[in-house]
C-alpha cells in the first residue's frame, strides 16, 4: 500500500488520487487467482503558493514498511523571473 502525502498542506495539497489497473477484468475470487491486480497510482496535487514543501511517500506491503521517499518541491509564481 502506497501513501502520499505533502508536508506543508498550506503550500501543496494532496488535491485527487487516480488508480488505472493493468487488468481491470481480474476477478480475485476467480479459482487460481492469488492477491490484487497490478495498478498504477496518481497522485494529484495543487500547488496554493509560492514555497518548499516536501512531498512524503511510503509504501508498505502487508503492514511492513517497504519504500520511504522524500522529495523536495518548490512552488513558484507564474510569472516569476526565478526559473529553475
Amino acid at each position: 500500500m502506497v501513501e502520499v502525502w505533502s508536508e506543508k498542506n498550506s503550500i501543496l495539497k494532496l488535491s485527487d488520487t487516480h488508480v488505472a489497473y493493468d487488468n481491470p477484468e481480474y476477478n480475485e475470487s476467480e479459482e487460481g487467482n492469488l492477491g490484487g491486480d497490478e495498478a498504477t497510482k496518481t497522485f494529484i496535487f495543487e500547488a496554493l503558493k509560492p514555497g518548499t514543501s516536501f512531498v512524503m511517500i511510503k509504501d508498505s506491503f502487508q503492514g511492513k514498511l517497504v519504500e520511504k521517499q522524500k522529495v523536495k518541491i518548490e512552488v513558484i509564481e507564474k510569472n516569476s523571473k526565478n526559473t529553475k
